[in-house]
């Protein structure tokens, strides 16, 4: 078994709740932390260390702590068509036992360039991730 990272406040319900893997822990974390110092929102952020194939016990974890905040995110290093994040996102709807908001935020939509200013301005970033949750949750 591949172990699954959970970040979670003790002391406070969270508002939302993000889903990701890999390269993207970084960019989430500022993104979290930015987002809990400007507009006080508490995040719980999942990042599986395995994504396929989904693992049944740490699924039924992730459901469990959606449940609570029934907003989620899943954040993908690449594009968002045909990814993890849509994989994951139809695991959720089929078997979450309560409606759910998902949104999914990734890369722009093009192969990722070898020049590191160009990759920058392609990947998914804190910015980006800020914007959609805070865009998402005040619609």
């Amino acid at each position: 078994n591949y172990p699954l990272l959970h970040i979670v406040s003790k002391k406070h319900k969270p508002d939302f709740t993000i889903l990701s893997y890999g390269g993207t822990v970084q960019v989430i974390t500022e993104a979290i932390k930015t987002l809990f110092y400007t507009k006080d929102l508490i995040a719980q952020a999942f990042f599986l260390t395995q994504i396929h194939p989904i693992n049944t016990n740490q699924l039924s974890q992730i459901l469990e702590a959606v449940a609570q905040t029934r907003f989620v995110f899943l954040v993908e290093e690449g594009s968002v068509s045909g990814g993890f994040s849509s994989q994951m996102l139809s695991l959720l709807v089929e078997n979450a036992k309560h409606p759910l908001k998902c949104y999914r935020i990734g890369s722009l939509p093009m192969p990722i360039p070898v020049a590191s200013e160009l990759e920058k301005q392609t990947l998914v970033n804190a910015n980006q991730i800020i914007e959609t949750i805070v865009e998402k949750l005040y619609e």
